[in-house]
């Protein structure tokens, strides 16, 4: 089991994630996990986003050089030595992990060497193997929790709590602001290609 990343080869300039950013929410688009590597004068962003087809038909209208390759994505145990435990179980078998970075809570996203026999490996342990499917359900559960909210949840009187907004999600510092001017006019299409 696996699930989409998506991978955005981008100039190393301000404002470059901004806009792959604004793009998948204009095509409502959660992104639930990223990471971005600089290689010098480029970087690539990495993203897992709960609707992996609809962010890559935004990012192409745009003209941006994007690709999908799939990754594991596991959920671990909150303790101490846990990650440490999971990188011991693909290194004692000779498995290179490429890079990984974390997601929401302990969820983690694993590039191997060698995925189908990682994750046969990591299927024995204590561990949750996530699936595209499961990252779509996590954030239909939050807008659902939303959608029991009182009315006047977003009232300052009655603030969510510290890190939640009113629709169930947590604030993303890169999508929670708001611009007066369309997604459309704050940018040219990102066409990185060269």
């Amino acid at each position: 089991m696996t699930v989409s990343q998506i991978s955005v080869f981008a100039n190393s300039r301000p404002g470059h994630m901004n806009r792959v950013l604004d793009l998948f929410e204009g095509a409502g688009v959660s992104v639930r996990g990223f990471s971005a590597a600089d290689t010098g004068e480029y970087g690539i962003l990495r993203f897992i986003v709960d609707k992996p087809e609809a962010a890559m038909e935004a990012l192409k209208g745009a003209g941006c050089a994007c690709v999908v390759s799939p990754v594991i994505c596991l959920k671990l145990v909150d303790e101490p030595g846990e990650l440490s435990r999971v990188m011991g179980v693909l290194a004692k078998c000779g498995i290179n992990v490429v890079y990984s970075y974390s997601m929401i809570s302990t969820y983690i996203v694993l590039s191997t060497s060698e995925p189908e026999r990682a994750q046969a490996l990591l299927a024995d342990e204590p561990v949750e193997l996530i699936s595209q499917e499961d990252i779509a359900r996590i954030v239909a559960e939050r807008a659902a929790v939303a959608a029991l909210l009182p009315p006047d949840f977003g009232n300052p009187a009655t603030a969510p709590p510290e890190g939640l907004r009113r629709d169930g999600s947590t604030p993303c510092p890169f999508t929670s602001r708001k611009s007066s001017v369309p997604p459309a006019r704050r940018f040219a299409p990102c066409n990185w290609r060269s």
